[in-house]
């Protein structure tokens, strides 16, 4: 499984989608995974969940347990930006048996570096998200 996303569809218009698709299909093969199926969000910001696509592969991955072994994301702010989104989401995988993967961060949600890793990555998009809306919000002003 491949999740991609931008955020606004202005990004849709430039290389990343395709970028973030290319990395993560190269990804799956190296690592001997099998795609079964790829979601791309244009558009999306990951303020909130309650996205298409992302809804979409989780009811995807509840739909084919045991057939989905991992969820592969260009990195994991694609996932989401916030870690009270991104625990309980990658704790719902888990359950199904299921591990998120960042194809050009070497997590493992097994390992407890990567876990450490992983919680420590999630700290900082929330502080670039901020820095993020600033700048946007300060060209709304000029």
């Amino acid at each position: 499984m491949i999740y991609v996303r931008v955020s606004t569809k202005e990004q849709t218009e430039n290389p990343s989608l395709p970028t973030q698709l290319r990395a993560c299909e190269e990804y799956c093969p190296r690592q001997g995974y099998e795609i079964l199926e790829r979601f791309h969000e244009e558009g999306e910001s990951a303020k909130s969940t309650d996205r298409s696509q992302l809804q979409n592969l989780l009811t995807y991955c509840r739909m084919n347990k045991g057939r989905v072994n991992f969820v592969v994301v260009f990195n994991l702010t694609r996932f989401a930006r916030d870690k009270y989104d991104h625990f309980p989401h990658r704790s719902h995988l888990q359950s199904l048996g299921i591990s998120l993967r960042s194809a050009p961060e070497p997590i493992s949600a097994s390992h407890f570096i990567g876990n450490v890793a992983s919680r420590t990555r999630r700290q900082i998009p929330t502080s670039d998200t901020v820095r993020t809306r600033r700048r946007g919000f300060r060209r709304e002003i000029q």
